[in-house]
């Protein structure tokens, strides 16, 4: 059986606020590899042009403002469904310094469906979904899709 390189890797190239309690479509301005031309860069999408099964891979960067009862999120969606869901606590904001998240599914995929990445946030103030590029790469934000198999 031929090997077959299906997939894209996006990322964004500066920081983006995310308000408390609306969830926010990451905004991604690149593509460090798109093997399949799926980076829609008008809607900061991924669009499957071949079927079968991906891995689904997110990432964010998060600063925000401590609070003892908040929450935040980071969902995969396909067609403006969640397929994937991180939640963590915010009670604990190192200073100085991004809190990670990282979320991540194998789900099977059709010609067409679109997939994003959304945040969410109940810190009852802003936060911000941090560029980060370390060396010659950015880690953050991101969204991988990889074809697994048919």
């Amino acid at each position: 059986m031929p090997t077959v390189n299906v997939g894209a890797s996006v990322f964004a190239g500066e920081s983006q606020t995310i308000p408390t309690n609306a969830e926010t479509q990451i905004t991604f301005s690149g593509a460090a590899y798109d093997t399949d031309t799926m980076f829609d860069s008008t809607t900061s999408t991924l669009e499957v042009n071949t079927a079968g099964r991906y891995l689904l891979k997110g990432r964010i960067l998060w600063d925000f403002t401590a609070n003892d009862e908040g929450q935040r999120q980071l969902r995969i969606s396909v067609n403006g469904s969640v397929v994937a869901f991180d939640g963590q606590d915010t009670a604990d904001a190192p200073v100085g310094m991004g809190t990670s998240q990282d979320v991540s599914t194998i789900v099977q995929l059709n010609v067409g469906d679109v997939i994003s990445l959304r945040a969410f946030q109940t810190t009852g103030s802003d936060a911000t979904s941090t560029w980060l590029f370390t060396g010659e790469t950015n880690v953050a934000p991101q969204l991988q899709a990889e074809w697994l198999a048919p």
